[in-house]
């Protein structure tokens, strides 16, 4: 047996069991030439590769092919050939970008620079610049403006009448209102056959009447003095009359001054002027003149100015 002259391993034949070097005789490798030196035996060594890791020497003196990895080994590291590329196209864009803006400067095409004013205490913001054709899309620019949320309407207040005046024309024009609608209810229940009824009340907005008191506290009556009035008798007469309310434009004689009033009439049945006064007498009290004052016979009869 002679040693491996690569690996030192004994041998028994023409080719190391262990790195596969081929020998033509002990002690020479087979690519050996003559007058070469031989590689000292280096002793054995239990760390160094067997043959199934060991890839067989090329026959012919060429370089030994490279041992294949063992399984399980990390590959070679691949992170500064990374970074080294990145590191060239950064460096490689820069240099672009350099040059372009280089021309761009130069070119007297670039934007001029204003130097902005130092800030003060009290700073205003710039308006937004308004948009022109070049940097608003066409939809926008034919986008026709948004209309703003209608606000819900408030009413307005009712404002009470502030003057007397408005006071008295608001009331007088109630119970104005109300007489024309008590006498429309009563007009069904006029006959003009000439029976007889007791006239309570002949008075017109502005009357005075000594012996009568108005709501007011005054003798002055108007329309709405006449209308409690009525409302009045037709209270205190209601078991033995029927009290009705008219003008004097509807029945009888007319004043001569033109003028129309409302009437209060009591229609009880009567068939006589002696029964009206009769009637009259046990309601009031004073001499027949002031008794008439406040209850007088009237015959109904068609309207007439004789």
């Amino acid at each position: 047996m002679y040693p491996c002259t690569k690996c030192g391993l004994p041998l028994d034949g023409p080719v190391c069991p262990r790195c596969g070097q081929a020998h033509s005789s002990p002690g020479r490798p087979v690519n050996q030439q003559p007058g070469q030196t031989q590689s000292p035996m280096t002793p054995w060594d239990e760390s160094a590769p067997g043959p199934a890791m060991m890839a067989p020497a090329p026959v012919g003196g060429g370089p030994p092919p490279t041992p294949p990895t063992p399984p399980g080994a990390a590959p070679a590291p691949r992170g500064p050939v990374i970074i080294i590329a990145v590191a060239a196209i950064s460096l490689l864009v820069l240099v672009g970008l350099i040059v372009v803006g280089w021309s761009y400067f130069f070119s007297g095409e670039g934007p001029t620079t204003t130097m902005a004013p130092s800030p003060t205490a009290e700073a205003t913001l710039a308006p937004p610049p308004s948009p022109t054709s070049d940097s608003v899309p066409t939809a926008m620019q034919s986008a026709p403006p948004t209309a703003e949320p209608l606000s819900p309407s408030t009413p307005e207040p009712v404002t009470a009448p502030t003057s007397e005046t408005e006071i008295t024309v608001d009331v007088q024009d109630a119970a104005r209102a109300e007489l024309e609608l008590r006498r429309t209810d009563s007009l069904p229940f006029i006959a003009l056959d000439g029976r007889w009824v007791a006239v309570l009340s002949t008075k017109k907005s502005g009357t005075t009447d000594p012996q009568q008191t108005a709501k007011n506290g005054s003798h002055v009556f108007y329309e709405d003095d006449i209308l409690a009035l009525h409302e009045e008798l037709a209270l205190d007469f209601s078991g033995s009359a029927r009290v009705l309310l008219v003008r004097t434009s509807d029945f009888g004689k007319q004043p001569k001054s033109g003028d129309v009033f409302w009437r209060t009439i009591a229609d009880a049945g009567f068939t006589s002027k002696e029964d009206v006064t009769a009637w009259c007498g046990q309601y009031y009290s004073g001499t027949p003149k002031e008794i008439e004052n406040s209850c007088l016979a009237r015959e109904m009869l068609p309207p007439t100015t004789s």
